[in-house]
C-alpha cells in the first residue's frame, strides 16, 4: 500500500506537469487487484496519449490504453429498477 500511495503522488504530480502545458488528465478511480499484481485506473481526458504522457511521467508502466464510454451509472442503491425499452 505504501508503494501505491507514493504512485499516486508521483500521477498527481505528472498531473499537474500536464496540466500546466494546457493537457488535463483526471484519476477517476484506481483499482489495486493485489492476486493478479495488477491496477486498473480510469482516466479522464482529451486523449489516449495524454493519458499514456502522464503514465510515462509518472513512471507507471502500462500495457495497454483503451477508451471507455460511459453509458450511465449503474444501479447503486436502485431499487425495483427495471430497464426501459
Amino acid at each position: 500500500m505504501r508503494t501505491l500511495a507514493k504512485a499516486v503522488r508521483r500521477g498527481a504530480l505528472a498531473a499537474a506537469e500536464l496540466a500546466r502545458g494546457g493537457r488535463t488528465v483526471t484519476d477517476l478511480t484506481t483499482t489495486l487487484l493485489p492476486t493478479d499484481e495488477a491496477v486498473l485506473s480510469l482516466f479522464e481526458a482529451d486523449s489516449a496519449d495524454d493519458v499514456a504522457e502522464l503514465n510515462r511521467r509518472a513512471g507507471f508502466p502500462f500495457d495497454r490504453i483503451v477508451e471507455a464510454v460511459a453509458i450511465g451509472g449503474g444501479l447503486r442503491g436502485a431499487r425495483g429498477v427495471a430497464p426501459s425499452q
